[in-house]
């Protein structure tokens, strides 16, 4: 079954948890509205992919632009500064997955509600996760 949150703005869907994952790998399914996206960040040891469903997200690595459409896959390796935004007028719709899993779950859990970037702050590296400021 799965669970529907609110994580910074978005809202993800956990298609596959940590828990019935045996940590192995997350995926959610992620609306995001047009300006939103989460701060850039690095998951150390945490690979991370995209699958674009609907609409056009600009991610960065390491600085770099990239534009994803529909039907368009990005691939984050583990340790490299990243981020996404919604730049469109229209909500992007979008697969993820965290390999190995992290419990990056628990953090969009322990973050969910109205956005608290200090508590993100305070939260990330619990998660093997540092947000860049």
């Amino acid at each position: 079954m799965s669970e529907r949150i609110e994580v910074l703005g978005d809202t993800y869907t956990l298609l596959a948890t940590s828990e019935q994952t045996n940590d192995a790998y997350v995926t959610v399914h992620a609306v995001v509205p047009p300006g939103h996206g989460p701060p850039p960040h690095v998951h150390r040891h945490q690979e991370e992919s995209f699958y674009v469903l609907s609409g056009e997200m600009t991610f960065w690595l390491d600085g770099q632009a990239r534009r994803a459409g529909a039907g368009e896959f990005v691939r984050i390796p583990p340790g490299r500064p990243h981020c996404f935004k919604n730049e469109s007028d229209s909500d992007v719709t979008m697969l993820f997955t965290v390999v190995p899993a992290a419990r990056i779950d628990e953090f969009f859990r322990a973050i969910s509600g109205p956005p608290d970037i200090p508590r993100v702050l305070e939260l990330a590296p619990q998660y093997d996760m540092e947000i860049l400021t």
